[in-house]
């Protein structure tokens, strides 16, 4: 068995060539295999308790940070409110989306199912991200990732675990989670 390491796009190829018997994948490119042929294995949840969270992150440049702090709450804001409408309203949630990848609703719906979403409080938590000054879980997992990368040559190095404490700044999430 082989390990590639292949971008959506890629595997997605690979896969309708037949060069690939399986990927870890997220969607959009996840429902394309899924439409020619592939059927999910649900490894994340197992992953998930041995600790290798898959994660979508929002990053800003401290420069952008300091210049438009309002815009990066702002931002996480909205964030936390379409959150909230996912878990509050998920069919309307789903069209929303729906429509605007062009995509039918069910498979919208279907496809947000997938995931597990994290409101801004819990993110806050020491399982997540922590609190400014006090960093979270969610460090070690970026180390741990930042090391499996170095091994699989996608990478040449990886920093300390304080180097991802440091660039972990939950200040602007705690004032959105606020708001």
């Amino acid at each position: 068995m082989s390990v590639l390491d292949l971008k959506p796009d890629a595997e997605i190829a690979a896969w309708i060539r037949g060069d690939i018997d399986a990927a870890y994948v997220w969607n959009p490119a996840r429902s394309k295999m899924r439409e020619a042929g592939g059927e999910p294995l649900p490894t994340w949840k197992g992953l998930d308790a041995a600790g290798y969270v898959i994660a979508d992150l929002i990053i800003a440049r401290t420069a952008f940070s300091k210049e438009y702090p309002d815009v990066v709450t702002g931002l996480l804001k909205a964030h936390g409110r379409s959150l909230e409408a996912w878990r509050d309203k998920p069919d309307e949630t789903a069209a929303v989306i729906a429509k605007e990848v062009g995509v039918a609703p069910d498979v919208a719906k279907r496809d947000l199912s997938d995931y597990d979403y994290v409101s801004l409080q819990a993110q806050l938590g020491p399982e997540w991200l922590g609190s400014p000054g006090k960093p979270g879980r969610f460090c070690d997992i970026l180390k741990r990732t930042a090391d499996f990368l170095v091994e699989q040559k996608s990478i040449r190095s990886a920093p300390g675990l304080d180097a991802f404490q440091k660039a972990v700044n939950t200040t602007f999430l705690e004032q959105a989670a606020k708001a």
